[in-house]
């Protein structure tokens, strides 16, 4: 099994994108993973609206246009990357939040790459792997409305994801059963 050229994992905060990732570049000997967040930073279209606890006291509707900024502001630091993989025949992974519908829509049509969306909406299930990561001290950190806050705008932009991406009819996958997640995501994007 190979994955030709670029596959692009989107999907919203702990939702398994990352260690699916890295699960398949190890399957597959896919060498470079690329983690947007990592490569965003000290990009001049960065945008930082979540910044700073006083933000998570706004309205989680207000804080899921908050984030739909960020991640928009990420997709010139997407274009660039495949921009560049695509000029030297990089097989690659990019994962992050930011890999959305319509920027994969838009590098598909001059690139050879392919997404898939890692969905979770449960509000349960986030807040438990929110208060497991390794940022969970962030996370606890915050008082339990901020911490809901949180949480719904995360499952906020999971449905909007999942939504456009079938709209525009991309691939998604749900995030758990995590143990297959890797597999899964191989299969949306047509490579097993």
């Amino acid at each position: 099994m190979v994955i030709e050229g670029i596959l692009l994992i989107g999907g919203g905060a702990s939702a398994g994108k990352t260690t699916a990732a890295l699960s398949i570049a190890h399957e597959l000997g896919v060498e470079r993973v690329v983690h947007l967040d990592d490569a965003r930073r000290g990009h001049p279209q960065d945008v930082h609206r979540l910044d700073g606890a006083d933000v998570w006291d706004s309205a989680p509707d207000d804080l899921f246009q908050l984030l739909l900024e960020e991640t928009a502001s990420r997709h010139a630091v997407l274009a660039h990357l495949v921009a560049g993989m695509r000029s030297d025949g990089t097989r690659a992974i990019i994962e992050g939040e930011g890999v959305e519908p319509e920027i994969v829509e838009t590098l598909a049509a001059s690139a050879p790459v392919r997404g898939v969306y890692v969905i979770e909406t449960d509000a349960v299930v986030l807040r438990r792997t929110f208060a497991a990561r390794p940022s969970a001290p962030r996370f606890l950190a915050l008082r339990p409305g901020q911490q809901l806050a949180v949480v719904e705008m995360n499952r906020l932009y999971a449905t909007w994801l999942r939504d456009e991406a079938a709209r525009r009819g991309q691939p998604w996958v749900q995030s758990r059963p995590w143990a297959t997640l890797p597999q899964r995501v191989l299969r949306a994007v047509g490579a097993r």
